[in-house]
């Protein structure tokens, strides 16, 4: 196999599995999420990022520790 049929394999499969492979279930979640923000204050309310945010999560990794010590400062907070 030459190196061109290699790069040229290699493109087509990523392809598929990064684009092809998703396209009916992305295209069910387009048209769902274009139901709830077409003509919405979310995008007036909103900035891209924001609600990138609020579709993905966050990147930020939180350690269980972190999390234990947020809740039980909230709830001595709270009581």
């Amino acid at each position: 196999m030459c190196m061109c049929l290699e790069q040229e394999f290699v493109e087509l499969y990523a392809d598929f599995l990064l684009n092809k492979s998703v396209e009916k279930q992305f295209s069910a979640f387009r048209r769902g999420f274009q139901m709830v923000t077409n003509e919405s204050p979310l995008q007036t309310l909103f900035h891209p990022s924001e609600i990138e945010l609020l579709v993905c999560g966050s990147t930020v990794r939180l350690f269980v520790p972190v999390c234990w010590n947020l809740a039980v400062m909230h709830a001595v907070i709270a009581s």
